[in-house]
């Protein structure tokens, strides 16, 4: 099958890499032309615009960082849609609110293009193995035609509504990890302050199966100031602000999601929006846990 991916960073990339070993051809872009090199080297095509990377391809993916990259590589003349052919998918893979979904879904609809917000959850290792999960909204027939691709990208991909209702999902998804990883981090911070340095709580807490496995591994690198990457605090803050932004259209206080958004926004202004999310509320090499 013909696919495109348009964004091809730290998941994109893993997600092109994965859909040319499953044999697909495969056109790509991203704005910063170096991230594709080692694509074009695989065998991918490389395009000069969103709009020449999907001309004739069965699907386009795209994996962007916020609601504005998305606009910005699908309307316009070089834009993904003027590029795309009647018919065709596009899955959005971004973490967007769910009324930017239903806005790109009603615009490709203009163009006899098929959209389906299809975010996904999972590491970047997750990735690399085909093991994401990807929460998905659209209609049913599109969403079928869809899976075949998931399938090669995830381990599962579960179905929860009309357009929007994938990128609803992401949100819910993602606000529980931002304010779980919050409160991990004050709660070795409160059991240093009263004697227990964070090795040993740690050790302490894993056996309690209380604190996730994920979060006890967090923990783990943050004590050894390792806060490399793997979802950046910068797009952690983002996606709160997203949640802010689907809470107030509906008149919905979210007190717990309130505090995580000004605990993640602390840490942005303090320099450490490139560092791993997990670095909020003073963690990180700078602090310490």
């Amino acid at each position: 099958m013909r696919l495109a991916v348009i964004g091809t960073g730290m998941m994109g990339g893993r997600m092109a890499r994965r859909l040319l070993d499953a044999g697909h051809e495969l056109s790509v872009y991203n704005r910063t032309a170096a991230r594709t090199e080692s694509l074009a080297a695989a065998g991918a095509a490389v395009a000069a615009t969103p709009r020449e990377a999907a001309a004739g391809a069965a699907a386009v993916l795209t994996v962007l960082a916020d609601p504005a990259a998305v606009r910005a590589v699908a309307y316009g003349d070089d834009g993904l849609l003027a590029g795309t052919e009647a018919g065709a998918l596009w899955l959005d893979h971004s973490t967007v609110a769910p009324e930017d979904s239903r806005e790109f879904a009603a615009a490709a609809r203009e163009d006899r293009v098929r959209m389906v917000d299809a975010p996904m959850s999972g590491s970047l290792a997750a990735a690399e193995k085909g093991m994401l999960v990807f929460l998905v909204g659209g209609p049913a027939e599109d969403v079928a035609e869809a899976r075949p691709i998931l399938d090669a990208l995830g381990r599962a991909s579960v179905h929860l509504g009309s357009h929007g209702a994938g990128t609803a999902g992401k949100l819910a998804v993602n606000a529980f990890l931002l304010t779980a990883m919050a409160a991990a981090v004050e709660a070795v911070r409160l059991g240093r302050v009263g004697g227990v340095e964070p090795g040993t709580l740690l050790a302490g807490l894993g056996p309690t199966e209380v604190v996730p496995q994920w979060a006890l591994g967090k923990l783990r690198k943050l004590e050894a100031s390792d806060a490399r990457p793997a979802f950046t605090l910068a797009l952690a803050a983002k996606d709160l602000g997203l949640m802010e932004r689907t809470a107030a259209g509906a008149e919905l206080e979210l007190p717990l999601l309130d505090a995580a958004r000004e605990l993640y926004a602390a840490a942005l202004d303090a320099g450490r929006g490139d560092l791993d999310f997990s670095a909020v509320e003073g963690a990180g090499p700078q602090a310490g846990v």
